[in-house]
């Protein structure tokens, strides 16, 4: 009996760790999409790293999440309710690049991307959307120290 018991705890243990392990290789490194932002940008990618900051938008469920998982960090758009400082957490979501080539084309773009995620949590309206999109981003700017261009992600359901 105290046989199977610690055999099973043993396999239970090697299968959490192999889908931890399986997990953690399948997200993109951060310092692979800052190197080449535009191979990624709007693409669905997988990004996982410790929990370094949190900010929450007032009156919403949204927050802005920094992650650093060893090759750089990068901040991010995410609904999720519980959201642990340090711990290590995975996402799956949207690149979004603003600024760089094509600066025009890419702000728009990435008004949408932060619009659609605003209305599709219920954040924001119809007539609202586009300017508190501007005011998400900008926001975001300001925590990167970077007036020209930056990437950020916003997580998919």
């Amino acid at each position: 009996m105290k046989r199977s018991r610690r055999l099973i705890t043993t396999v239970t243990l090697l299968v959490v760790i192999v889908f931890s392990l399986i997990l953690s290789s399948c997200a993109t490194p951060i310092g692979a999409i800052k190197k080449s932002p535009s191979m990624y940008a709007g693409k669905i990618i997988v990004i996982g790293g410790k929990v370094v900051r949190v900010f929450s938008i007032p009156f919403s469920r949204a927050k802005i999440i920094k992650i650093d998982d060893g090759t750089g960090s990068m901040y991010l758009l995410s609904e999720r309710r519980k959201v642990k400082y340090g711990a290590y957490m995975t996402f799956s979501g949207e690149v979004v690049v603003i600024g760089g080539k094509g600066a025009a084309r890419n702000m728009e773009r990435a008004v949408r991307q932060v619009s659609n995620f605003l209305i599709r949590n219920k954040l924001a309206n119809r007539s609202t959307v586009k300017q508190m999109s501007r005011v998400v981003i900008e926001f975001v700017r300001k925590l990167f120290r970077d007036k020209n261009a930056f990437v950020f992600f916003i997580e998919k359901d």
